[in-house]
């Protein structure tokens, strides 16, 4: 008797097997290449954005060495970075370090008296919509002292006005750049 039992599960079972075995076999494939698909994308992106990082650390000890260079070197110093800065800052433009790349622009062309460069690379930053928060209000920020340095003080406070999110984080600097634009009045 129990073998007749155990020959009619035996068969049972070889007839689910035939009935469901190829469908969760390809389940379990399915899962595991997902999940192995997933922990592979993953450690991509962390690779990508290590790759991103070192060529943005890279770019920052040029831009010191800016401060350091003799006067002969300076100038071919100083445009080596500026263009290998830009094409950093296009090629990783979703990248937050795009925009503090934008920033030490900023600032070097500053320096270098070219106000005009300046302003675009905050531009730049304070016109992407997807650019961290308070990156855009430095971003504003320095743009409007850059526009009170050329004595543009309408325009810098016409800016603020209309790029210059309030935060609390900022109230001190806000309040800082406004008193220094109505003492420019």
């Amino acid at each position: 008797m129990t073998n007749e039992t155990d020959k009619e599960q035996i068969e049972q079972l070889k007839k689910w097997f035939k009935e469901y075995g190829l469908s969760i076999l390809l389940a379990i494939v399915v899962g595991l290449g997902l999940g192995y698909g997933w922990r592979w994308y993953k450690s991509y992106q962390v690779t990508e954005h290590d790759k991103v990082r070192q060529q943005y650390h890279a770019l920052l000890i040029d831009y010191k060495a800016l401060a350091i260079a003799k006067p002969a070197e300076k100038k071919a110093l100083t445009a080596k970075f500026v263009s290998s800065a830009k094409k950093f800052a296009q090629d990783n433009s979703s990248s937050s370090y795009a925009d503090m790349m934008y920033l030490n622009l900023m600032k070097q062309s500053v320096v270098n008296k070219q106000y005009n460069d300046a302003l675009t690379y905050a531009a730049d930053v304070y016109d992407r919509k997807d650019a961290a928060k308070q990156i855009r209000q430095i971003a504003v920020i320095k743009a409007v002292r850059v526009l009170h340095q050329e004595n543009k003080d309408a325009a810098a406070k016409k800016l603020l006005d209309n790029k210059f999110d309030t935060t609390d984080a900022f109230d001190d600097s806000i309040q800082r750049v406004r008193k220094l634009l109505s003492d420019g009045d």
